[in-house]
């Protein structure tokens, strides 16, 4: 009797620790899912492949890019912090809208140049990276909605290969010494805001000086 209760409480164990070991190895693996965070310590709280909707790192005294690439963030919010560089393999996977706007971005170098590769960000629609000390910029071709008022842009160029474009609005104001040059159509961007730049001078897409 003392032998088969025995051999019943040590399957009763092994069961336990087999539903515990699954349960476990399954929370290891199902990415989490959260609709909003506030600050890197509650987001460097959360395990790597977490799926953040909408992730505040805005007045945060971030000086240097943290490295979020572990996540997956839909909206990123990077606003109002002293970022003086981009590092692009620091950013969360797959981020679709990015606010850098009032960093010190650019600072850095005298003539400094931003870049957004499409490998990098292949579903960027929406990047607002005004109120910065950017003199060159190269955005991705998904983006939709670019603001880049108020640095000290001379170069704006798209990544492609073509005179292609997808842009529905841009702000480029505030860009004194902008060139003023456009590598497609700037004519058909629905939204186009264009106070104190490029020196006063009108727009020229490329394509018409060949």
């Amino acid at each position: 009797m003392i032998k088969k209760r025995l051999l019943g409480f040590m399957s009763f164990c092994v069961g336990i620790a087999m539903a515990c070991s699954t349960s476990l190895a399954s929370g290891s693996t199902t990415p989490t899912d959260v609709d909003r965070v506030k600050g890197l310590q509650a987001l460097y709280q959360l395990p790597a492949g977490t799926h953040v909707r909408h992730c505040d790192l805005s007045y945060s005294r971030l000086t240097k890019m943290p490295n979020l690439s572990m996540y997956t963030i839909d909206t990123l919010d990077l606003s109002h912090n002293a970022l003086q560089e981009i590092a692009e393999l620091q950013f969360p996977e797959d981020v679709v809208v990015l606010d850098l706007s009032h960093n010190q971005i650019g600072a850095k170098e005298k003539e400094a140049e931003v870049r957004f590769h499409n490998e990098i960000f292949p579903r960027l629609t929406t990047l607002d990276i005004s109120h910065n000390k950017i003199f060159s910029l190269l955005y991705p071709l998904r983006l939709q909605h670019l603001n880049v008022s108020h640095n000290v842009l001379r170069y704006l160029r798209v990544n492609a290969t073509s005179w292609q474009n997808n842009l529905q609005s841009l702000d480029i104001s505030h860009n004194w010494h902008f060139d003023g040059l456009f590598y497609y159509d700037f004519k058909l961007i629905p939204t186009l805001k264009r106070d104190s730049c490029a020196q006063g001078r009108e727009f020229v897409f490329v394509k018409d000086l060949m």
